[in-house]
């Protein structure tokens, strides 16, 4: 026997008709019951959307807490020729070389005064840093300065004058950074990079920074498009790096912090292929003994690592200067002062000698007291 369902009939509101309906026949109204049911849901939706309207206010800082910072800054550039002061009817922003007068220190350079909480181990990096803080403001409108044409210098000079458009690329200009100024090779591109920067030098009294800052939005989207800038430099640099591949030379863990490098046959191999083979090896020295061997004997240079001419480190190990003097003085002739090394030269033979690397490897642990 099937069992009956009853349906309970509602009255209508406005008229009282009894009616098992949904709507009043005789007025069209709904029943008792669903308009009951109707003020239930419209109260619970009102209660659900004030209890998400506090949530998201329980989250919303106030306005005046809010998080802004310098990324839509536009900012005028300036280069002022070396040993020249900044502008004083304005305020400004140093990047890169250190510039006398200048009201903040975007720089790596020694002695900088950079505050510690945008710091970082290239000037691009430091500017691009600035980008992302809400704590420098009064800057919005600084003039950018800087003292000298470098990798490092046009692309800090690039994030502070037009950090909207460089902060997308952080990594990027970050790496071209680090090859220009430490002879690193952190990504292809980033090398890339730095040669095409390098690459828009010229004879015009800034150095060509108005090209370059004018052209640097093009050349960093379309990098593969600029093969004329950086081909050159990126062609050399990757033959360097193949005959080390290759067994023409070589990156050894050699004594120390001293890691020994054998260049290639009758060259010097560029800066960027040895970090790349020290970055394969896992080999992170703070000096480099590079051995050339030329008529039976060997020709050396004595250098620290890429970074080891900046005091101030966030990411990269601290080199310990070279005692040049004390080195040349112990180790006697053919050493001398000098050096292809830039800023991280220290010493070299002037004509080659019969010690073999191990053997001279072991004479400078005795005479660089910072290599051991």
């Amino acid at each position: 026997m099937q069992s009956r369902v009853i349906i309970q009939p509602e009255r209508c509101l406005d008229c009282n008709y009894q009616s098992t309906e949904t709507r009043c026949r005789c007025c069209a109204s709904a029943p008792t019951g669903d308009v009951k049911r109707a003020a239930h849901r419209r109260a619970k939706m009102r209660l659900l959307t004030a209890l998400l309207l506090a949530r998201l206010e329980a989250y919303t800082p106030p306005r005046h807490q809010q998080r802004s910072t310098a990324l839509h800054a536009k900012r005028p550039f300036v280069h002022v020729p070396y040993g020249q002061e900044a502008p004083t009817d304005v305020k400004t922003l140093a990047c890169d070389g250190r510039v006398k007068g200048a009201t903040l220190d975007l720089s790596h350079w020694t002695d900088n005064t950079t505050p510690n909480d945008l710091y970082a181990d290239t000037s691009t990096e430091i500017a691009l840093n600035l980008a992302q803080s809400d704590k420098y403001a009064e800057y919005d409108d600084a003039t950018v300065v800087n003292n000298h044409f470098d990798v490092d210098g046009v692309l800090s000079a690039w994030a502070a004058t037009d950090p909207e458009s460089a902060l997308p690329h952080f990594q990027l200009l970050c790496d071209a950074a680090a090859c220009g100024d430490f002879g690193e090779w952190p990504s292809d591109e980033g090398v890339k990079l730095c040669y095409a920067v390098a690459a828009l030098e010229t004879d015009e009294d800034d150095g060509g920074y108005a090209s370059a800052l004018s052209k640097l939005p093009s050349i960093v989207e379309n990098l593969d498009a600029y093969e004329d800038l950086w081909g050159p430099g990126f062609a050399s640099v990757c033959d360097d790096y193949d005959d080390m591949a290759d067994g023409f030379g070589s990156v050894e863990d050699g004594a120390g912090d001293v890691a020994l490098v054998m260049e290639p046959p009758g060259r010097r191999a560029r800066a960027p292929a040895v970090d790349r083979q020290l970055r394969e090896a896992g080999i992170t020295p703070t000096r480099l003994l590079r051995a050339s061997f030329f008529c039976g004997a060997w020709m050396y240079e004595y250098e620290l690592v890429g970074h080891g001419w900046v005091k101030r480190l966030r990411d990269r190990r601290f080199a310990p200067p070279i005692d040049v003097d004390a080195v040349v003085s112990k180790l006697g002739k053919p050493w001398a002062p000098g050096g292809r090394a830039g800023l991280c030269k220290a010493c070299r033979t002037a004509e080659a000698v019969p010690q073999e690397p191990q053997a001279m490897l072991d004479l400078l642990l005795d005479a660089d007291l910072g290599a051991s």
